[in-house]
């Protein structure tokens, strides 16, 4: 769900079509956060008869969801809901005590794991790019040292950086890149 509205939100133009009206609930929680859980689970699981969930443990609705979306993605979008098709359950949030028992709980929260997912995704499509790669020659770095700097540097909290402001503001339209 997530890498999809995001992938929309970064190629719309004013609106956004959502499956849905909204309301259902889901629990959202970041990968470097299950990654980390998994491995705690290993480390402190009684054995295999223990099942886990790993969430957050807390609900939020896909408008909220997609609100903070179109807030990291600095656009202003028109939200099309699309009551007509599937959307499944209306809540599903996982019950997260074992987890929470064996010492896990979310580091990530939501908002700042879609600005991740946001500019490593966007990063992936703009760093491709024939103009990024000669950035990078031009400076005798990786991408993945570009990329890595890019996400250092952006400023997440101003709400008026976004990835094309980013790198004209960094880097310019120097000729040398070309050369």
């Amino acid at each position: 769900v997530v890498p999809s509205l995001i992938k929309k939100a970064l190629l719309a133009k004013d609106k956004i079509e959502v499956w849905g009206d909204g309301t259902d609930v889901r629990d959202f929680v970041y990968c470097k956060d299950v990654a980390r859980g998994m491995l705690l689970v290993m480390k402190n699981s009684p054995g295999p008869d223990f099942p886990v969930n790993l969430g957050s443990g807390t609900g939020c609705s896909i408008k909220n969801l997609v609100d903070i979306i179109i807030k990291n993605v600095n656009k202003d979008l028109e939200i099309v809901w699309n009551k007509n098709s599937i959307t499944g359950d209306k809540r599903r949030v996982f019950d997260t005590q074992r987890a929470e028992s064996l010492g896990f709980k979310p580091e990530i929260s939501l908002e700042n794991g879609i600005k991740d997912m946001i500019v490593t995704g966007a990063f992936h499509d703009w760093l491709t790019t024939d103009k990024m790669q000669r950035i990078a020659r031009y400076y005798s770095i990786s991408w993945i040292e570009l990329v890595e700097y890019a996400i250092d540097e952006l400023d997440y909290d101003s709400g008026n950086e976004n990835i094309d402001t980013f790198f004209t503001n960094k880097f310019g339209e120097r000729d040398d890149y070309y050369s």
